[in-house]
């Protein structure tokens, strides 16, 4: 998986779930600051399947100019 301009993106495949199962490989990434991804790296996103955003960051770590990042943004 390449991304345009997505930073420390991984798969989140295979983590233990309370269940006692694990995650499916490829249906949860994580990645760091989303701010600087280009449309390209959107595009390239959406044809690997993904088709929403969390931002998991807490307000206090959201500059005050900036918005957070949504599932609109997909």
């Amino acid at each position: 998986m390449t991304w345009e301009v997505f930073f420390n993106t991984r798969d989140l495949g295979g983590l233990p779930t309370k269940s006692g199962t694990t995650t499916s490989c490829g249906a949860f990434f994580r990645a760091a600051d989303l701010r600087f991804v280009t449309e390209t790296g959107w595009a390239q996103a959406r044809e690997s399947g993904v088709r929403t955003v969390i931002d998991l960051r807490n307000p206090d770590e959201i500059r005050p100019t900036e918005a957070p990042v949504t599932a609109q943004a997909v």
